[in-house]
């Protein structure tokens, strides 16, 4: 058992990991590209590099809900940078079957910023709700948006809204709940309030996942205007497609970042407007793009862990899990009104 705590053993394992999951982006980044000769051939480069940068973005502001909530329910607000290295880190391991490398891979790297485990764990459950509550609306919305040709705009448009209340569910109290006959059935105490994120950082959890929503949405219909199919009209319908297909990729836990299903899910919706060729084409090209964006966010996280000496990676490989030096004291998150009414 000592053996297998030592480091050069912790750092072969999470190596090989990284590895395999590069591997694999790889293999997919080559399946994809040979599909994607009719985008190039079209001169789409400009729209699909604004794809690119989207689908960039939408990782980014997914980082941002795993900042908010960690930070509103550890009430230390300092650590944001090693916070968002470790999401991007952990972000690659999406693509070995199953979420339990990822998942654990935030939670591993963002002890590296002296966080607890048991907050860390409970926020990255928290996460996969909120994701998976705010995509479902978000889609919901956008499905109902598509009406707006046979039922007028004003009509569609608060049909689109009527989804908005389920965003109730993830109020924390609502959380506690629904959680506490769960934590009965296996024994445990229900969850203490205090553990959980504000009402507000709730809020603005679900904000940053609807706005990575709408980047993933914009980045695709950059994409089948890229392939001359798409106008302005057809993005409540791309919108959809792009939810609904990302909210199969989180069902299915063990595609790895949704393969298969996210693609074909999406490949189905998009049919119903437009040519099963162009729907097929603006899958395998989303698919394409998004490996090549996450291998650029790594990369990018690796150069600003060396610039700036945090070193997240190569400590926690290391398994050293002290947090990184700072010059000032975590100052604790202000105004939180769960804390407030405590």
């Amino acid at each position: 058992m000592q053996r297998l705590r030592h480091p050069c053993v912790r750092i072969a394992a999470v190596a090989l990991v990284l590895a395999g999951a590069l591997w694999f982006a790889g293999s997919r980044l080559e399946a994809s590209a040979a599909s994607a000769d009719r985008l190039v051939a079209r001169d789409a480069m400009p729209m699909l590099a604004l794809a690119l940068a989207l689908f960039m973005l939408a990782a980014l502001l997914l980082g941002g809900v795993w900042i908010v909530l960690v930070e509103s329910a550890t009430g230390r607000a300092s650590r944001r940078i090693e916070l968002m290295l470790g999401f991007l880190y952990a972000w690659i391991a999406r693509y070995i079957p199953g979420t339990l490398p990822y998942l654990a891979g935030k939670v591993y790297l963002a002890r590296r910023a002296g966080y607890e485990t048991r907050s860390l764990v409970m926020m990255a459950a928290v996460q996969n709700i909120v994701e998976a509550v705010a995509a479902s609306v978000f889609a919901l919305a956008a499905l109902a948006l598509t009406a707006h040709p046979v039922l007028g705009m004003p009509l569609a448009l608060a049909l689109a809204l009527t989804p908005l209340p389920v965003l109730a569910v993830l109020h924390p109290r609502a959380v506690v709940a629904a959680s506490a006959p769960l934590l009965r059935l296996c024994g445990r105490a229900p969850l203490p309030r205090g553990e959980l994120p504000s009402p507000r950082a709730m809020l603005v959890a679900v904000a940053l996942v609807f706005a990575s929503q709408a980047a993933n949405a914009l980045a695709l219909l950059a994409i089948l205007h890229a392939a001359g199919a798409a106008a302005w009209s057809d993005a409540p319908l791309v919108a959809a497609a792009s939810s609904v297909a990302g909210v199969a990729g989180m069902v299915v836990v063990l595609a790895p970042a949704g393969l298969g299903v996210r693609d074909g899910a999406m490949a189905a919706l998009l049919a119903s407007r437009f040519v099963v060729q162009t729907a097929t084409l603006a899958a395998v090209a989303l698919r394409l793009l998004t490996v090549i964006a996450d291998l650029v966010l790594t990369a990018v996280a690796l150069l600003v862990d060396v610039a700036l000496r945090k070193h997240v990676l190569w400590r926690a490989l290391r398994g050293d899990l002290r947090p990184a030096p700072s010059r000032a004291q975590d100052p604790p998150v202000a105004a939180l009104p769960q804390e407030t009414a405590a």
